[in-house]
């Protein structure tokens, strides 16, 4: 990886510690080893090479400053409490998912157990809804129910979505034993329904009932093995576990306690990097010369699918076309743009008849509407390009690509991991 950015940044390539992990930081900071201790300066302290070979090293990386961390091996598949063959994702108002068993309701709180992290209760107003995916569903009645929880508006009333494709709207009036009893809306009384024959549940969001506050701060996000994503400040870490002051922990000092082994990222976010995918562009021009109308994709491509460059995959960043044009206001309160650019493999991997990959765009970065990055012609097949501009003091900044020379409808270009870095001193506070 090309290392570029802040002074004094740390690029170490040395033997991983027993599980493999890689914490990333801004300005392209890599540092292959474990992460062992939060110290009380708020820095992960990692610890990089073997005794072995010419001793162990300690890097301490602000906390303000980590982007992710990536762990190199599989989870733990055994153990933990049991759950059900096709366990329920637990869909959250601030954006979590938790897989596991839903146990009950009870005092206003929701009830879930999982394999690894045993019996959690949530308050009922932390939680969006449920999503219970069935064998022998129609597709269309999945993705409709799917949708509703997911992405769709907050109700008055809460609503069951049943695997014959009805809908039970009402009020929840107790949830447990494997069953849902319902003061149904339109029916005018109390209806039983097993579980196992809801799809979907989504729970209603009362007038004058606020939500959680979001934390501030630096949060992390745990994303596990089995596809749950936990977010809050992190308040411990070691060898064995991270602990984060999440919602359904046990209050913000003790926390709730996740298992390292059961863990394949952590990513952070409130502290000297913003996601570009996380903030609405001001201006923007889409202006495909062949094919159909297309948008800008947020951390996927457009149709679906992970971004990738060159063979490589990456999780945050922004999909578009030829002739597209993005501007986001900044206020001065910025000191870089970074990002890695490139062809996305879903159109550069194929190759023409010269035997190069599809392809061929140039990317442009615009600060205060002058040009301070101009990529010159890439093509798709080839590795993914790091890019860093300066922004100190600057009131914009526009993203452009533009076809180079041939057709568009191979050109879906990628701005992957695209993000904005907070001077120093600057990042949110918790």
């Amino acid at each position: 990886m090309r290392l570029a950015g802040l002074s004094a940044l740390l690029a170490l390539s040395c033997a991983a510690a027993a599980r493999g992990e890689t914490v990333l930081g801004v300005g392209g900071l890599t540092v292959e080893g474990r992460v062992v201790a939060l110290d009380d300066a708020r820095r992960l302290v990692v610890e990089t090479g073997r005794a072995k070979a010419g001793g162990r090293r300690t890097v301490r990386i602000p906390l303000a400053d980590a982007v992710e961390i990536h762990y190199g091996r599989a989870a733990a598949a055994e153990g933990g409490a049991a759950v059900s063959v096709a366990p329920r994702t637990i869909l959250f108002e601030n954006g979590d998912r938790l897989e596991g068993d839903v146990a009950r309701i009870e005092n206003e709180r929701f009830v879930v157990v999982t394999r690894r992290l045993g019996r959690l209760s949530v308050p009922l107003t932390a939680v969006r809804g449920v999503l219970h995916p069935r064998q022998g569903v129609s597709e269309s009645i999945g993705a409709a129910a799917r949708a509703a929880v997911e992405t769709g508006e907050a109700t008055a009333e809460d609503v069951l979505f049943l695997a014959n494709g009805d809908r039970s709207a009402g009020v929840i009036a107790k949830l447990g034993g494997g069953r849902v009893e319902m003061d149904h809306l339109a029916l005018g009384k109390r209806v039983v329904v097993d579980l196992h024959d809801v799809i979907a549940l989504r729970f209603a969001r009362l007038p004058g009932v606020k939500k959680p506050a979001p934390a501030g701060g630096v949060v992390a996000t745990l994303g596990t093995a089995d596809g749950s994503r936990l977010s809050g400040p992190l308040l411990a870490a070691s060898t064995e576990k991270l602990r984060i002051a999440w919602l359904g922990g046990e209050g913000r000092k003790a926390g709730l306690a996740v298992p390292v082994r059961d863990l394949e990222r952590v990513s952070f976010r409130g502290g000297r990097l913003v996601w570009l995918s996380d903030l609405a562009p001001g201006a923007r021009e889409e202006r495909p010369l062949l094919g159909p109308p297309f948008t800008l994709g947020l951390d996927r491509r457009p149709g679906g699918g992970a971004l990738s460059i060159g063979g490589r995959a990456f999780r945050r960043g922004l999909a578009t076309r030829a002739r597209s044009r993005y501007t986001w206001r900044l206020a001065g309160a910025f000191e870089a743009f970074e990002s890695y650019i490139g062809i996305d493999d879903e159109t550069g991997g194929a190759r023409s008849a010269a035997g190069r990959g599809e392809g061929r765009v140039a990317f442009r970065v615009l600060v205060d509407g002058e040009e301070k990055y101009n990529s010159g012609p890439v093509r798709g097949g080839e590795a993914a390009r790091y890019v860093r501009v300066p922004l100190t003091g600057a009131a914009e900044i526009t993203l452009c690509v533009d076809e180079d020379g041939e057709l568009d409808l191979a050109d879906l270009a990628d701005w992957a991991e695209a993000h904005l870095v907070r001077p120093k001193g600057k990042e949110k506070r918790e």
